[in-house]
């Protein structure tokens, strides 16, 4: 297992180095994924800039519509045709550790991004509409136990992501995903900390 020490500017972290070179040498699939309000919209903007196509006409969430609340099947078609289009693809869904693992074996060289958020800061804007905090912190809680469950359990390479880290430093964010997934598309510094700018994305 490969543990940076943690200083201020690593926003994120991946294990394994093994695994991650071998995925990296052929075509893959990466999944962003995390908590509502938890910051995959910003990571999910960052990995399209960095050259991973993750997906078409998306909404200001990016959400590929191809992979929120379809069934099964849906989703296999939609990555059979996405693994025809493209060398290295991906998408974002929030709850999507609710369904990786039935999908992770249609998945070609899975690769998973999963972004941390303080789970308070995610309860107080859940709780403008439940009005009820506790509730919304148990909700949390309960989506990113589900969330460590599904790595702990995959044998594919995780990249984890802090958003208070990476939002302070989206550009070295978007070099570890570049590292992390083997793009090497040129990085625009400006049109990346332009777009993490908090309220700038969804």
């Amino acid at each position: 297992m490969q543990i940076e020490i943690d200083r201020p500017t690593i926003p994120s972290t991946f294990t394994d180095p093994e695994k991650h070179a071998a995925a990296i040498s052929a075509p893959r699939t990466v999944v962003v994924f995390g908590m509502p309000r938890g910051g995959t919209t910003m990571v999910a903007g960052i990995c399209q800039r960095c050259g991973i196509h993750m997906g078409s006409d998306l909404p200001r969430n990016l959400e590929d519509q191809d992979f929120v609340g379809k069934s099964h099947d849906h989703m296999i078609n939609a990555i059979k045709q996405r693994d025809q289009q493209f060398n290295v693809w991906g998408w974002k869904f929030p709850r999507a550790a609710a369904y990786l693992s039935d999908l992770q074996n249609a998945l070609r060289n899975p690769m998973f991004i999963l972004v941390w958020r303080d789970a308070l800061s995610v309860a107080t804007r859940g709780a403008k509409n439940t009005g009820d905090l506790n509730k919304s912190l148990s909700v949390a809680h309960s989506i990113q136990t589900q969330n460590l469950k599904f790595v702990s359990q995959t044998s594919a390479p995780i990249l984890h992501v802090s958003y208070e880290k990476a939002v302070r430093h989206p550009v070295k964010l978007a070099e570890d995903v570049q590292a992390f997934t083997g793009v090497t598309d040129e990085l625009d510094h400006d049109d990346i900390t332009a777009f993490a700018t908090p309220g700038t994305y969804k």
